[in-house]
């Protein structure tokens, strides 16, 4: 991972709407935000742009599903990913089965939406301080501990 300044967060969601509101607020604390509104034009830029972390909507469709995309972006880039459930359009059931398939495509973390920007926000940072002490003590971020966060019940933090 190349040290900038202001680290590159990588929105893909299919809600417009979505995407600008992320902008708007994680610009407000120093990062430079993209987004996409589809899963193939996110890996195919994934290259070019090399974001630093990236939230995944996993009710993305197209080309590339939420879990392709997820592949995608981690085979390229080795991103650290937080997928992005929506708790309204899914069952306890289907959330489970969203975190197995997202774990195992390469998501470092799973997020129920809606979910507080601050919450979402401190799990920005933690990815972001973890990928660079990852980078700096072994060249690469290692899954190797899932944590739940008894203050946090709506997110899985797969990072060590």
């Amino acid at each position: 991972m190349r040290v900038r300044e202001n680290p590159v967060l990588l929105v893909v969601d299919e809600c417009e709407v979505r995407c600008l509101l992320q902008d708007i607020y994680f610009s407000e604390f120093g990062m430079n935000v993209e987004s996409a509104s589809e899963g193939a034009a996110a890996v195919a830029r994934c290259s070019a742009l090399a974001p630093d972390v990236a939230l995944v909507s996993m009710s993305l469709g197209g080309e590339l599903d939420a879990i392709d995309t997820i592949r995608g972006l981690k085979e390229r880039s080795g991103t650290p990913i937080i997928a992005m459930a929506d708790a309204s359009t899914s069952s306890l059931e289907e959330q489970v089965e969203y975190a197995a398939r997202a774990i195992a495509a390469g998501a470092d973390m799973l997020v129920i939406k809606p979910c507080m920007p601050d919450t979402l926000l401190r799990h920005v940072k933690r990815l972001l301080a973890h990928r660079r002490a990852g980078d700096a003590a072994s060249g690469g971020t290692v899954v190797d501990d899932i944590h739940v966060d008894a203050d946090e019940p709506d997110s899985l933090d797969l990072t060590a």
